[in-house]
């Protein structure tokens, strides 16, 4: 093949491919997480999420913006070594948020002290910093359900089911998440911050719940305030579903 033909065909292919010929469209993101007791549990993880980008994009004339379907990627977990250094290479270029995910009995950075945001340029490296983790107490929900009145399978939509969490002082809702479930019913738990008031909240859809006094809870709505020590533990919560 002749030097012209050969050049001409590389460009051909590296636009094809979407990707220029002398740069590169991806980069590295590092970073560390450290805690306040200086101990990293086990099980601990970086969640990096892309933001999506948008385009303004109307028939009518009118701008409207739209989400680029490229631009939307599944959230990347990173693994963290013994000294709490995680990093991730081949990252396209963009707007990232980045939250430590520790197990329970630490919070979790996305859910009370906020994610922490990184942009990319094409081709560059970016540092997350450092992401502290502090402890909490375990808020344990039991749902029981002798009637098998919720649904089998899980799922995004909260038309049906029971939705459990706690409501902020500022408003904020923060959804506890399942972590097993049996014949007669389910567990969550959420881990919260230490001496800070929270509402416990309880939101049944298309069935009832029975707080241990027996009082029945027919819509959203806070069951009780509690706030955690570092005395406290584990904080239990049990509620009955029915029809």
């Amino acid at each position: 093949m002749k030097p012209a033909i050969r050049i001409l065909a590389l460009v051909t292919v590296a636009f094809l491919c979407g990707q220029p010929v002398l740069g590169q469209t991806v980069g590295a993101i590092t970073g560390t997480v450290s805690s306040d007791d200086g101990v990293l549990p086990a099980g601990l993880a970086v969640v990096l999420h892309k933001i999506p980008e948008y385009t303004n994009a109307s028939k009518t004339g009118m701008s409207q913006p739209r989400v680029i379907a490229s631009s939307i990627r599944t959230p990347q977990v990173l693994g963290v070594s013994s000294t709490g250094a995680f990093g991730a290479s081949a990252v396209p270029s963009g707007h990232y948020k980045l939250c430590a995910s520790p197990p329970d009995g630490y919070l979790d950075t996305c859910l009370w002290t906020g994610p922490v945001d990184v942009v990319l340029a094409p081709g560059s490296s970016s540092t997350a910093g450092n992401l502290r983790l502090r402890r909490g107490a375990v808020v344990h929900i039991r749902l029981d359900d002798p009637q098998s009145l919720l649904p089998s399978v899980e799922t995004s939509s909260v038309e049906w089911g029971v939705v459990a969490g706690v409501m902020t002082p500022a408003g904020a809702f923060r959804p506890a998440k399942l972590i097993s479930r049996d014949a007669t019913g389910r567990d969550l738990v959420l881990t919260v911050p230490f001496d800070i008031p929270l509402k416990l909240w309880i939101s049944p859809r298309r069935v009832s719940v029975r707080a241990p006094n027996g009082a029945a809870l027919l819509r959203a709505g806070s069951f009780t305030t509690f706030q955690a020590s570092p005395l406290s533990g584990t904080i239990k919560f049990q509620f009955q579903v029915s029809q």
